[in-house]
């Protein structure tokens, strides 16, 4: 016969209370620390990116108390944005540090296409491209770029913004023949879907247009 220990009430209640506690702490870190990443862009988007930065990094302290070292989508998310930020502060080695790690615990988590390793790709270009070394930035931007072909319709004005991105790269490296391949091909990919009039197929012909007059 199965015996069954009978646990006193009170020990329930004790332990009830203990549950919910860790349960609430639990649920007030989530609710923080995502704060702290809103109010961080937020910041961000004002350009006060040492605020931004600081918000982050409490952000990323707050996940690795829930999570630990495990890998999670909201840690990697910190990370990248750490990395993105420390870019516009010039702080290049500490964005770079934050931007692979950030892009390696995503590609961890999804083996297949995801939005945020596509956003993650083309800030690691950005980061490249601003240390001048435009190999390795094109090469991020055109992963990005493929990348975003899967995850983003092509009538965002994100879509257009990646495209812009590595055609004004080509400008700076001075290969025109690139630029005009890579321009064909996003502007027969837009046409195909998009009507004559959308501002993306404005927007690639400007694009184009100052690259040209500025080689």
């Amino acid at each position: 016969m199965q015996s069954y220990t009978i646990i006193p009430l009170a020990d329930h209640r004790l332990l009830f209370r203990k549950q919910n506690k860790d349960f609430s702490m639990h649920v007030d870190y989530f609710n923080i620390a995502q704060s702290l990443i809103n109010l961080g862009w937020d910041h961000a988007g004002k350009k006060a990116f040492k605020r931004a930065n600081e918000l982050f990094r409490r952000a990323l302290k707050r996940w690795k108390r829930l999570y630990g070292e495990q890998d999670d989508l909201k840690v990697a998310i910190a990370l990248v944005s750490i990395g993105d930020i420390s870019t516009e502060l010039d702080e290049y080695e500490n964005a770079e540090h934050c931007l692979i790690q950030g892009l390696k615990m995503l590609d961890r988590l999804f083996p297949y296409n995801h939005i945020e390793k596509t956003k993650a790709l083309m800030k690691i270009g950005n980061l490249y491209e601003k240390r001048s070394r435009f190999i390795d930035a094109m090469e991020y931007y055109r992963r990005g770029y493929d990348s975003a072909k899967e995850m983003i319709p092509i009538e965002h004005p994100r879509f257009i913004e990646y495209c812009g991105n590595i055609l004004k790269l080509y400008r700076k490296m001075n290969n025109i023949d690139e630029a005009l391949q890579f321009y064909a091909e996003c502007f027969n990919l837009l046409q195909k879907e998009l009507d004559a009039i959308h501002p993306n197929i404005a927007q690639i012909h400007l694009i184009m247009a100052d690259v040209i007059n500025e080689c």
